[in-house]
């Protein structure tokens, strides 16, 4: 039989059964190292030798161990999903009929599960496995039933005090949660060690993430930005979208300690003032929900902006070689094959992406030197609250639409009945919805407006596609291009032809 052998293990030794000789297998655990010392299972081991050579003289045998494991920061309890390498192991010898006895400190660090005994005592009928054997002189002959008796004994005690251990664990978490106190851990971001007091520096840095998430950056603009900022995670990581995202979803920022569901008064400081939390739960709130509707692409500004003007279906942004000899541009196209269908689009309208986005960006720039920017921010102070409403509204016109059909497959409706309501219930909806939309984009235009620099500056300045479009959005609903064989020059520079171009502005 082979046996794979730890590098930090002992060497396995695989002798042959023989009434002179005693085969051990050692085995130590330990559950939790809180100071990394490897010395702690390494003092079990030498225990166990120690005992193995006198259960081994007493009985008139030579001492043969066949491997020692030390199994460190692993738990043996029912309530852990962490796996144990080396006891799976220490079983592959068992079953290879590689060992006579194996060796302990004591059965809670062996095994604490009942099935985890049954099966040792299944191997002992069927291979060399005579004994289990522990430092605290408790020995279990797994050959008589007195022995299998005493060794379940001993694993049900064990389990029953890993359950004690666990409701005891459970009930101190939630009254230091009522209490108001960090259930430990790893360090949040944000505070200092211990939880309970704020870290300035990533305090501050919190701070800059929120206002940038509540002017329209994605999760994934504000993890670029940490990271090429030099800020790392605690665990000194680089920064993830997901990991922006969940960071700032958690309540411990407004001083909130949640434990199972429930919210108690947290006993350290806020980093965020209920005002600025209310504003960026909404923003994520709504850029969640809009998640989706608009493709994000990163090396075109108008993915998801643009409609061909023949079949109507979305332009994807794509790179063309006009000719070996020149280099690719960019351009958007009208695509016969999309990424999820066969059959996307026509085919039948291409332009280059430089021309059109010179030209879109040029009408949004000119419609906001007109009084349509001040529409876009005017009556800005109620925004938030009156979104939070329409949220509700919007929650609860969906939850309606589930309780017609419910009611429809329930019969409490006819058909006809059903219908109409359906109707009725889809138009509220709807409407809804263009309000959510229209508020979204006054409240979405108070923050990306530049103060002290034109719109020009700030659009030539930025490095932001994401805020780009978010401007773009505030303004367009969508752009038709017309399918046209004509192309003048464009700003001396382009073959393009402006007149094949349809804006349909929201405002």
């Amino acid at each position: 039989m082979k046996c794979a052998t730890p590098a930090t293990k002992s060497p396995v030794k695989l002798v042959a059964r023989s009434p002179k000789t005693l085969r051990a297998v050692v085995y130590a655990r330990l559950s939790k190292n809180r100071y990394g010392l490897s010395t702690n299972t390494a003092i079990q081991v030498a225990e166990c030798l120690e005992e193995a050579r006198h259960y081994a003289r007493d009985r008139g045998r030579e001492l043969v161990v066949v491997a020692s494991f030390e199994e460190d920061d692993v738990s043996a309890s029912r309530y852990s999903t962490k796996p144990r390498p080396d006891y799976d192991q220490v079983v592959d010898l068992v079953r290879g009929n590689w060992a006579d006895v194996i060796f302990g400190t004591e059965m809670e660090r062996l095994c604490r599960r009942p099935r985890e005994i049954d099966d040792l005592i299944t191997l002992a009928e069927t291979t060399d496995l005579s004994e289990i054997y522990f430092t605290s002189d408790e020995g279990y002959d797994l050959s008589t039933s007195n022995g299998i008796y005493r060794a379940r004994q001993a694993v049900n005690q064990a389990e029953r005090e890993s359950r004690k251990i666990s409701e005891r664990t459970r009930r101190k978490q939630a009254e230091r949660a009522k209490l108001g106190f960090s259930h430990g851990g790893h360090r949040a971001f944000g505070f200092k060690a211990g939880n309970a007091e704020l870290e300035p520096t990533e305090a501050v840095v919190l701070h800059k993430m929120a206002d940038r998430i509540i002017l329209g950056h994605s999760f994934k603009e504000v993890a670029y930005w940490a990271n090429e900022a030099g800020y790392r995670t605690t665990e000194g990581k680089l920064w993830y979208p997901i990991t922006v995202r969940n960071m700032l979803l958690r309540k411990r920022y407004i001083a909130i300690r949640v434990h199972k569901g429930a919210e108690y008064p947290a006993q350290w400081p806020a980093v965020f003032k209920q005002e600025k939390w209310d504003r960026l739960q909404l923003t994520i709130k709504l850029n969640r929900d809009s998640h989706g509707q608009r493709a994000q692409g990163s090396r075109y500004l108008l993915t998801g902006f643009l409609v061909c003007g023949k079949c109507g279906k979305t332009l994807n942004g794509m790179v063309k070689r006009d000719r070996a000899t020149t280099p690719l541009r960019r351009t958007y196209l009208c695509r016969v094959q999309g990424d999820t269908q066969r059959k996307h689009g026509c085919g039948g309208v291409r332009r280059g992406a430089d021309p059109l986005e010179d030209f879109i960006a040029e009408a949004v720039l000119y419609r906001l030197d007109t009084p349509d920017l001040g529409k876009l921010i005017e009556d800005n102070d109620s925004t938030d609250e009156q979104l939070g409403e329409l949220l509700t509204q919007r929650s609860q016109q969906k939850q309606r639409l589930d309780e017609i059909m419910d009611d429809y497959g329930a019969s409490v409706l006819t058909r006809a009945e059903m219908t109409r309501a359906m109707g009725r219930a889809k138009a509220a909806l709807e409407k809804i919805e263009s309000d959510i939309d229209g508020l979204n984009r006054h409240r979405t235009a108070s923050g990306l407006i530049p103060i002290g620099q034109s719109m020009r500056e700030a659009w030539e300045k930025s490095g932001s596609d994401e805020w780009r479009r978010q401007i773009v959005g505030l303004l367009i609903e969508r752009v038709i291009v017309h399918p046209g064989s004509s192309k003048p020059f464009y700003k001396g520079k382009w073959r393009f032809d402006p007149t094949l171009i349809e804006v349909i502005w929201r405002v």
